[in-house]
């Protein structure tokens, strides 16, 4: 990707010193953490946050208090790296999407590292214990060849010498597979500014001791949910070309298998736990149980070999697959929800983290802990901590809002010196090493609304849901949502954050949809 400097105009008296505080603020954010919360447990993930321009101060804050809240949850001594923008450029009742950056990795490394995780004394949870005591029914391992099998439940079909697995690089920093501290970018997350949706709401942004009004939607949790996916939650049943695979009936070897996402292996269904004949024969040494990677059936989440239904998962945007119509990386859509990974973001509703939530982190290798929830106490922090990587007390970013938001995005970082902004080669550098992600890009501009990527040759059928993970708004009253691409339903509830199904055109597994858009916009602003 070639990013090249643009004519920056701008009329802020306190550009310099914006410019200046950024160069210093970036630099040190992918070094490291810049301040820890003072209510965060003595180890915690910290999650470190950059900011496009545009971002305002609320969406700021909202997303320090989405890192901390999840950081009171997650003891595993890493560091994480985000980078956050709003956007038009979102799909249909799209309120939020992101690109995780992706580790495709050897499973004999990943089970190593998955043992250790799962059995060192004092830090073991029952949970993790559960799952490496079934990890050879988990998993289907095959010791002697250091791979695994996995099914597809809906054809009968065993896919077996699998000997890669893709984790997020969040993932990867708790089993240990990179380093915790390793500076480079884990995610992208886009922001809806509410201009896609088809009835007028706007964000509802956290204060302490308030509800969420009719009318709005709460910031707070499509971030904890968009981080929720980073962290892991994801399912390759939602990578585009996944559909295309199974739809074409393609024979897909366990060399050329690399779908599978580590949650994946915690997703079951009953054709897949069954006692059939078929079942049977596809497997030798007679184990029925499988995770599978079917679109539609009915998929749930098992940590002890299929044995014990823990929850149902969505089964996939696809109904002509038999999905029901949302993302695979996400709990099964129902009058109760089951956690903050719900597919959709109720009008008027606040979500948090549920006990599934956290049981799901946990066999992918967080370990758990409870810190400090307190909405108002997590604020408080979320606060301090933002205007320390400012500068500035928090009297006088509260009342300098957007100076105070313009101090930590400035239009032009170059630390090194190479006339290419920092946040684009570290979010190029991301995309190239995820290998899970089909694209060619050929400029950067900013844009009037955001930072505005021209992608080219993704996906010649732009379809932006099928490469990314997406949040959207659960609501009767969005009715008008336009039938999606490659077979996929309408629907009345606005799909949800970081879920790859069908806009126009992304990023193979992350983004999908949103890089053909990218494109048009940044035409129709050239």
């Amino acid at each position: 990707m070639i990013i090249q400097k643009s004519h920056i105009n701008s009329q802020r008296t306190h550009s310099r010193l914006a410019t200046s505080v950024g160069k210093f603020y970036w630099s040190a954010a992918l070094a490291c953490s810049a301040v820890i919360g003072s209510i965060l447990p003595a180890e915690a993930a910290s999650f470190n946050f950059t900011y496009a321009p545009g971002t305002t101060l609320d969406q700021m804050i909202g997303y320090e208090m989405a890192g901390q809240y999840w950081s009171n949850y997650l003891a595993n001594d890493v560091t994480l790296n985000f980078f956050i923008e709003p956007t038009n450029a979102l799909p249909k009742n799209v309120i939020g999407g992101s690109i995780p950056g992706v580790v495709q990795a050897n499973w004999a490394q990943v089970d190593a590292n998955f043992r250790t995780a799962h059995s060192s004394p004092g830090t073991a949870s029952v949970n993790q214990q559960i799952a490496l005591n079934n990890e050879y029914s988990q998993f289907n391992l095959d010791s002697l060849a250091n791979t695994y099998s996995t099914l597809l439940g809906t054809q009968s079909t065993s896919i077996t010498g699998v000997n890669t697995i893709n984790l997020t690089r969040a993932n990867a920093k708790a089993l240990g597979i990179i380093n915790g501290n390793d500076p480079g970018l884990d995610g992208y997350i886009l922001v809806s500014n509410l201009e896609n949706l088809t009835k007028p709401l706007s964000w509802h942004y956290y204060s302490p001791g308030d509800s969420v009004p009719s009318g709005t939607l709460d910031y707070f949790s499509m971030a904890l949910h968009e981080l929720g996916h980073n962290l892991g939650f994801l399912s390759g049943t939602d990578a585009p070309n996944w559909s295309k695979l199974l739809t074409s009936q393609t024979f897909i070897s366990g060399l050329t298998m690399n779908y599978t996402y580590l949650l994946d292996l915690f997703r079951f269904s009953s054709k897949s736990t069954s006692n059939s004949s078929v079942l049977n024969l596809l497997n030798l040494l007679g184990d029925n149980s499988k995770n599978d990677m079917s679109i539609g059936g009915d998929p749930f989440f098992s940590i002890d070999g299929g044995k014990t239904r823990l929850a149902d998962f969505s089964s996939g945007v696809r109904r002509d697959l038999g999905g029901d119509g949302y993302q695979g990386s996400h709990w099964e859509q129902q009058s109760s929800i089951l956690g903050i990974m719900d597919p959709t973001l109720g009008i008027g509703q606040r979500r948090q983290i549920s006990t599934l939530d956290q049981t799901a982190m946990n066999v992918l290798g967080w370990n758990l802990q409870q810190g400090d929830t307190n909405l108002t106490n997590v604020y408080n922090s979320a606060e301090t901590r933002l205007a320390q990587k400012m500068g500035v007390t928090v009297n006088w970013m509260n009342a300098n809002p957007s100076n105070g938001a313009s101090l930590v995005t400035p239009n032009w970082i170059d630390t090194n010196k190479n006339n290419l902004d920092d946040r684009g080669e570290s979010l190029n550098k991301m995309l190239a090493s995820s290998g899970v992600y089909q694209w060619t890009a050929n400029s950067y501009s900013w844009g009037a609304n955001g930072y505005w990527w021209g992608w080219t040759g993704y996906w010649q059928t732009a379809n932006v849901s099928a490469n990314g993970f997406w949040q959207n708004v659960a609501a009767e009253t969005l009715d008008e949502e336009e039938p999606l691409d490659e077979g996929e339903p309408t629907s009345s509830e606005a799909i949800s954050v970081s879920e790859p199904s069908s806009m126009t055109g992304l990023i193979g597994m992350a983004l999908v949809g949103i890089a053909s858009l990218l494109q048009r916009r940044r035409q129709k602003q050239g």
